[in-house]
């Protein structure tokens, strides 16, 4: 049984499989599988229909304040050594932002997925309390004719630790997700996600960043 991190793979495949996977880009795929969140069986086509959605809200165009609770998740695929698509991982991320003080606080935890059709899933959680943390950042520009239009942007970096408890193999991940607020109202978040394993069983040495997207939702 092979361990793959989220850097040079950041999941555990199942026990049947010996893979050598890495995170590539996310996009549009269908999968298996029904509904996104806590229950049900891991589903990117569920998953790019929700972000879909989502980017349907423009991003937000005023100073937003207050602080508010935010739920989503992140999908991140996975390729084989020859660099083609065979399977994903997917998370539950909840978030905390607070526009006003410009913080930021997530945790990722429930990551499962599948690698060439076999499910498997990983236990632990990332969170911003082992990390440098979340910021969010406002930019304002002056449109001719329109006026200020203020944008605003949220990072989160996760990190911690996730294991196999059958195979007893762990690897301590980073997780960096950066996106857009969308609506006026604070809406949603959705963006880019880029994870990295930072060890593998107590060693150094891994190498190939992936990457995917990620969504949240206003609670």
């Amino acid at each position: 049984m092979t361990f793959y991190t989220v850097c040079r793979g950041a999941m555990i495949a199942a026990a049947s499989l010996s893979l050598s996977a890495c995170l590539g880009s996310s996009g549009g795929s269908s999968g298996g599988g029904s509904g996104t969140g806590g229950g049900g069986a891991p589903s990117m086509s569920a998953f790019d229909a929700k972000i879909a959605d989502i980017q349907t809200t423009p991003p937000s165009s005023v100073k937003l304040t207050g602080a508010f609770d935010y739920a989503g998740e992140t999908l991140l695929k996975t390729q084989d050594d020859t660099g083609s698509d065979n399977g994903f991982v997917l998370g539950d991320v909840t978030a905390r932002l607070d526009f006003d003080s410009e913080t930021a606080t997530a945790e990722v935890g429930n990551l499962r997925g599948e690698v060439d059709g076999t499910a498997f899933a990983l236990t632990g959680t990332l969170d911003t309390d082992n990390a440098v943390g979340g910021t969010i950042g406002a930019a304002t520009t002056t449109v001719p004719g329109v006026g200020d239009i203020t944008t605003t942007a949220v990072s989160l970096n996760v990190e911690g630790t996730l294991s196999n408890e059958a195979t007893s193999d762990t690897a301590d991940v980073t997780l960096l997700l950066g996106g857009s607020v969308l609506g006026n109202d604070a809406r949603a978040v959705t963006g880019a996600a880029v994870a990295a394993g930072t060890s593998l069983n107590g060693k150094l040495g891994l190498q190939n960043f992936g990457g995917g997207q990620f969504y949240l939702e206003k609670k």
